[in-house]
């Protein structure tokens, strides 16, 4: 599953990724735990499996690909 920013992202990188900033928005964070609310998604049934590979909030989460840039008007790999 995607949140709708990492779907943004996942476009322009061909990469998926997540952030715990983005998880907390749909309220699947647990920041005392500093991880995965495991505990929200058991509640709702669904696997931790389901949930993108995380990555520090103010880190890359992918280069730009070629035909995003392209269909952009940016630069590739940025």
């Amino acid at each position: 599953m995607m949140l709708p920013g990492d779907y943004i992202a996942m476009k322009m990188t061909g990469e998926i990724k997540t952030t715990p900033s983005g998880l907390s928005e749909g309220i699947m964070w647990d920041f005392e735990g500093d991880e995965l609310a495991g505990f929200v998604l058991e509640n709702y049934g669904i696997s931790g499996e389901l949930v993108a590979e995380r990555v520090p909030t103010f880190s890359v989460q992918g280069e730009l690909t070629a035909e995003a840039a392209e269909e952009l008007g940016l630069a590739a790999g940025r």
